[in-house]
């Protein structure tokens, strides 16, 4: 049995699905940084200073844009099209050894806020866990962001 027997075609309505979830981050990632940029501007405009936090996430909250723009485009498509195939034509052992890598990666990239504060607490100790997050919110965003749109762009980059 050659490989391509086993693969599944995408059906139109996952595409369209696909397209309108990517639409939909677009619009969310769109409005967050306008939510931004409309509290930033003002001060900035005012020479009032501007916290870091602010500046951190109208930095991510770009390049999330950016990320969520470039899963739009048809080179992003036929990859998720050739992974979808490549991922029906791997045996149940594969399939499963991957899916324990992701959950790994998950688990990791959600403790990854709790080393941010514990970093926190080393340089700034005798403070409350609320603000220990808060000093660590901006740079973890920043991280997700820049994981998020390297994943994106990687992806649409192996299509050739």
């Amino acid at each position: 049995m050659e490989p391509t027997a086993t693969a599944v075609p995408y059906k139109e309505s996952d595409l369209k699905m696909l397209r309108v979830s990517s639409y939909c981050l677009v619009a969310a990632w769109g409005l967050s940084l306008v939510v931004r940029l409309l509290v930033v501007v003002p001060r900035l405009l005012n020479r009032s200073p501007i916290a870091f936090a602010d500046i951190a996430y109208v930095i991510a909250f770009s390049i999330f844009l950016i990320g969520a723009l470039a899963s739009l485009t048809p080179r992003f498509l036929r990859v998720v099209l050739a992974r979808q195939n490549k991922w029906n034509r791997k045996s149940r052992g594969e399939r499963f050894r991957v899916k324990g890598m992701l959950v790994l990666g998950a688990i990791l990239l959600g403790l990854l806020p709790f080393a941010l504060i514990f970093v926190e607490m080393e340089g700034s100790p005798g403070q409350d866990l609320i603000t220990y997050f808060l000093g660590a919110a901006p740079v973890t965003m920043l991280i997700y962001a820049a994981i998020t749109v390297v994943t994106v762009i990687w992806a649409s980059r192996q299509a050739s």
